[in-house]
Parts: C-alpha cells; structure tokens; sequence
C-alpha cells in the first residue's frame, strides 16, 4: 500500500512518536491498519517503526479546532512558567 510505503519514508526521516490519521481513512480503520503495518515491516527499519505508534482519530471532523485550542492554551499558560 501506498500510504503505508509514504509513512515508512516519514518515521525514517522524523522518526515521531505518533502518527494520527484522520479523514476518509479514519473510516476505513481495520482495512488500512493492517496493509500499512505490512508496508511498515518492509520498507522501514524495526526499531524505528517499533517506537512510532499509528493511531486512527476519532475526532478528525473537529481537528482544526482542536489544534487551534491545544495552541491557545499553550501560548496563554506558557508564561505562567516564567
């Protein structure tokens, strides 16, 4: 699978501690983890793939909102630890 070939290229480059995915895949959830697991075994290096986790969103219809509000939050309590 494509995608699961796209996400081994990441972890290799970022090497993230999670992967979210969201959108008509969220939908497809037991039908793309497995082929993207799959293509995580072929293409990248286990202790990479081994320490990134891939989880499916169940709130990606609001995940702008979302994002927005996790950045507020920050921007306004990051000076309370100053």
């Amino acid at each position: 699978m494509a995608l699961g070939k796209g996400l081994s290229f990441t972890i290799q480059l970022l090497n993230p501690e999670i992967i979210v995915l969201g959108g008509i895949v969220s939908q497809a959830n037991r039908f793309v983890l497995t082929p993207i697991q799959q293509a995580l075994n072929k293409y990248c290096l286990d202790q990479l793939s081994s320490n990134t986790k891939i989880v499916i969103s169940e709130n990606w219809e609001q995940s702008g909102l979302l994002g927005v509000t996790a950045m507020l939050f920050q921007e306004l309590f990051s000076d309370m630890n100053k």
